[in-house]
């Protein structure tokens, strides 16, 4: 019976790319934690910059390493905007730039009743 190799994590794999590609620093965007915490933990030397858009919710400490490569959109409406704009208080290096009248909504839940 053949055993499945496990798939390396989504940064190893991106390190991998960028290596193959010759390419040493590279810019970064991205919305969702996954796409981008495994470079900021393990890889900043490879991080020019680090654009986040609209994310959900981010973990300064996270962060911190590359706070100052660090750009973030997000909307001036809403939960979620506040939440991120906390967040990012902690962040004095991270530039914020806000969205005039855009209101990121929440992920629609589909909830099936019986």
């Amino acid at each position: 019976m053949m055993t499945k190799e496990a798939e390396p994590p989504l940064d190893e794999r991106i390190v991998q790319v960028l290596r193959h590609l010759g390419i040493t620093r590279a810019h970064i965007a991205a919305r969702m934690a996954p796409d981008w915490q495994g470079l900021t933990a393990r890889q900043t030397d490879l991080v020019a910059s680090l654009t986040l858009v609209c994310p959900a919710t981010i973990d300064p400490n996270g962060l911190a390493p590359v706070a100052s490569l660090l750009a973030v959109f997000t909307g001036d409406q809403g939960l979620p905007a506040e939440h991120l704009r906390k967040s990012l208080a902690g962040l004095p290096d991270a530039t914020l730039i806000t969205l005039r009248d855009y209101h990121r909504l929440a992920p629609v839940l589909k909830v099936r009743t019986l």
